[in-house]
């Protein structure tokens, strides 16, 4: 409700008139997991798609197929599509229409469609529709069901107790049945192996039952409800099938996530090439062949590592039409065997200029050193991979007092925690499942520069901010209110701007959506808070990031594409640039943490976490970041080697004795004698020395 404010003065004393205008219309809530307390942008918050309508020229087969329309909504990077409430996999995309086949004749259903606007989804009111059968057409009847909304009274959450069927024994060697807690208000579930969604399989069963294993083999599953339109994703489980007299057991999911090989059930395409054959427009198109991969029921086309929407089909060829001259692309291919996607290194190739005609490159693997650990942090109490980001805090004063600042991710006792440089627990604060954590000195708040902390809270998909005391080593709240981000959030940075001397909180998706940029600003009460300022679509899962502020860059690595290089200012734009590739022999995905090293004059070092080697690749920070090195952390001592790395933070300045020279700080997933992944501090001249 609006109103507005009159005075009336003469012979009485004067009186104060509101008058109240009439209500608007109500604003879409989005499908987050609790209803925001703002606006997803600050100029143009997203609406659901509206007039949703069967299209009239589309006649071809009324029985099995239906072609919708709907208005576009203003500043949707992309459209969901939904059939009886089920997510069509493999559909999204950015048009105002849709064709949904596959139906059957004479049967109702009913059609739906999510706008992501700002990485928040706004979903649509259902549209019900019945197919043709012998001489009916498709007419749409009205519906009175609204569009959900998400409550703080029940939010949606990830399955629990996921757990072997101890009734399956029909074949234990080559398939696995598993059981979970049904979610409450669930539509359906999605499930994946070693963090591969299985194509076809989404249901609304609790139960799912994975076939072509291999014998006496580990993988991991795990499974997605979707709830309100958003999905909530359980932790892996780890299992291993039955050898020649063995049965599945659970084991502990600090296990490193098996990785598929060409030994496996299935395998990636191999031998990708241009096909020699194809001569008609190579400055637009690139015709590509790969060897067949055996039991493949389809292949899957990424160009720069974006699915190529509407392409999946089962020959092992593909051409790629509407690119632009003499411009540089990759090329990959995934092949699902047993509902499982096993993708091919990307294939660089140029398209064709005047009188020339594409040609591929290729990236030699480079030699792998290895540096060694001085100190191990004692982790925190639990079980499985829970801490796996990290900050450092150089104290200048008393290099000795310097302090490590991790992230907790555990479901129920999550947090954030600050550990001394002798590795040991100066103060926990359990504040929900913190994902990314990051720190910058100078903010001012209050008047007063504070050494500011911040971290992606992945339990309500907020950002959280902290003060951290140099004097006592400890961390204080100071966020404004529930700042309401991308969901379901995964990563976060930030960066501080030479240009304007503003600070800024980037957060990222844990699947398709954006990469938000926030301004965080002195709300006048001594607190935080955040205006969303920017947003950079992103086509899938991309975990970290990390800003250059004096060069004004930002790389964010999409897990199993590529680190790219964007322009850190909100004005930038999306533009960006690909630093490197996953899979291209020097990155083997996950593509994970990231943090620079700072030299003088623009000079130091990106530090990038291949997890799919346990390795840690580094590149230059200035000009087009050439490689540099690749390394490993080994063991010393009874401090145990480095696996699955996943966060990572380094600083050039002095963190104490034996780091003097500055310090490097890597996540080991399975740390050996511990029940938790935890932190190892390498010596920054180990490194770069």
């Amino acid at each position: 409700m609006q109103g507005s404010l009159d005075s009336r003065e003469g012979a009485k004393r004067p009186q104060l008139v509101i008058t109240y205008d009439s209500p608007s219309s109500p604003t879409p809530t989005p499908t987050s997991t609790a209803t925001p307390t703002s606006t997803p942008t600050s100029t143009a918050p997203g609406s659901a798609p509206q007039n949703i309508r069967i299209d009239p020229a589309y006649t071809t087969d009324l029985e099995h197929t239906a072609r919708f329309l709907w208005d576009p909504v203003p500043n949707a990077t992309n459209y969901r599509h939904y059939i009886n409430g089920a997510a069509i996999a493999g559909e999204d995309d950015t048009s105002a229409s849709e064709t949904v086949r596959n139906l059957q004749p004479a049967t109702a259903y009913t059609f739906s469609v999510g706008a992501f606007v700002g990485g928040v989804e706004y979903k649509s009111a259902p549209f019900s529709f019945t197919t043709a059968g012998a001489s009916t057409t498709p007419t749409p009847t009205p519906t009175s069901t609204a569009t959900p909304t998400p409550t703080t009274t029940a939010p949606g959450s990830a399955p629990q107790n996921i757990r072997i069927d101890p009734a399956y024994t029909t074949d234990l060697e080559h398939t696995a049945r598993f059981l979970w807690d049904p979610v409450p208000n669930a539509t359906n579930y999605r499930h994946y192996i070693n963090g591969a969604a299985i194509a076809g399989e989404d249901d609304t069963s609790a139960s799912e039952t994975v076939r072509n294993l291999q014998p006496a083999t580990a993988y991991t599953f795990s499974v997605g409800a979707f709830v309100g339109g958003v999905e909530y994703k359980s932790a892996p489980f780890s299992f291993a099938t039955a050898g020649a007299s063995t049965t599945p057991t659970p084991t502990p999911t600090s296990t490193a996530t098996p990785t598929p090989t060409t030994t496996a059930p299935g395998s990636a395409p191999q031998n990708i090439r241009i096909d020699p054959a194809y001569t008609t427009d190579l400055e637009h198109t690139a015709r590509f062949l790969w060897d067949p991969v055996p039991n493949a029921t389809n292949y899957r086309h990424y160009i720069n590592g974006a699915a190529i929407a509407g392409e999946d089909d089962t020959s092992a060829s593909e051409t790629v039409r509407n690119l632009q001259p003499a411009t540089a692309y990759t090329f990959s291919v995934g092949a699902f065997v047993g509902g499982v996607e096993y993708k091919s290194a990307p294939f660089s190739f140029t398209t064709a200029g005047p009188g020339s005609t594409p040609t591929s490159t290729a990236t030699p693997t480079p030699s792998i050193s290895t540096v060694l650990p001085l100190v191990e942090n004692v982790g925190f109490s639990g079980s499985g991979d829970i801490s796996d980001d990290a900050v450092i805090w150089a104290d200048t004063a008393t290099p000795a007092n310097s302090v490590v600042i991790a992230d907790n991710k555990s479901v129920s006792a999550g947090g954030i925690g600050v550990f001394g440089m002798d590795g040991k627990l100066i103060q926990f604060r359990q504040d929900g499942m913190l994902g990314n954590v990051d720190l910058r000195s100078g903010f001012v708040l209050s008047g007063q520069p504070i050494i500011l902390v911040g971290a992606n809270n992945r339990t309500n998909d907020t950002l959280v901010l902290y003060s951290f005391s140099a004097t006592t080593r400890t961390l204080t709240p100071v966020t404004a209110r529930s700042i309401p981000t991308v969901s379901p959030n995964i990563g976060f940075c930030l960066y501080h701007s030479r240009a304007s001397g503003k600070f800024y909180a980037f957060v990222t998706p844990q699947q398709a959506g954006s990469v938000q940029q926030f301004e965080l600003v002195d709300n006048g009460a001594g607190l935080v808070d955040a205006v969303l300022v920017r947003t950079l679509p992103m086509s899938s899962i991309a975990e970290s990031c990390v800003a250059d502020d004096e060069l004004g860059h930002l790389y964010v690595g999409q897990e199993t594409v590529a680190v790219w290089k964007y322009g850190a200012e909100p004005s930038a734009g999306s533009n960006r640039v690909s630093v490197d590739t996953a899979g291209s022999g020097r990155l083997v995905a996950e593509i994970e943490g990231m943090s620079i090293s700072y030299g003088a004059n623009g000079t130091g070092r990106l530090f990038v976490s291949s997890q799919g080697d346990s390795t840690i690749v580094v590149y230059d920070r200035a000009d087009n970041n050439p490689f540099v090195k690749k390394f490993r952390v080994g063991s010393n001592g009874t401090i145990d080697s480095v696996t699955g790395t996943d966060g990572l933070d380094v600083t050039t300045r002095n963190a104490g004795p034996g780091f003097e020279q500055g310090l490097l700080v890597v996540h080991d997933e399975s740390n050996s004698g511990g029940t938790t992944s935890n932190l190892k501090y390498v010596p920054l001249s180990a490194v770069l020395g």
